[in-house]
């Protein structure tokens, strides 16, 4: 985009424009972003989602039900 560089985008946001191994759904609205060896970790508009996917088929899944509003597990605090 002109006028935008690395620089004045949140570091967040630029590090998963960077990856390789992650996926962004609904034009950025969502991302998997690969933790480690344990899964993926879902943010929606930069915020990480209480959820850990072991697999990237249960994170599209798990994008997929919170798009449409269903009722998802919470981790009990």
């Amino acid at each position: 985009m002109k006028g935008h560089s690395p620089q004045t985008k949140t570091p967040i946001f630029w590090k998963v424009l960077q990856m390789k191994d992650g996926f962004l759904i609904n034009k950025g609205e969502y991302a998997a972003v690969p933790y480690g060896n344990s899964g993926y970790i879902i943010l929606h508009n930069g915020q990480q989602l209480e959820k850990l996917c072991r697999t990237e088929s249960s994170a599209r899944k798990y994008i997929n039900d919170h798009k449409k509003g269903k009722s998802l597990a919470e981790i009990a605090l």
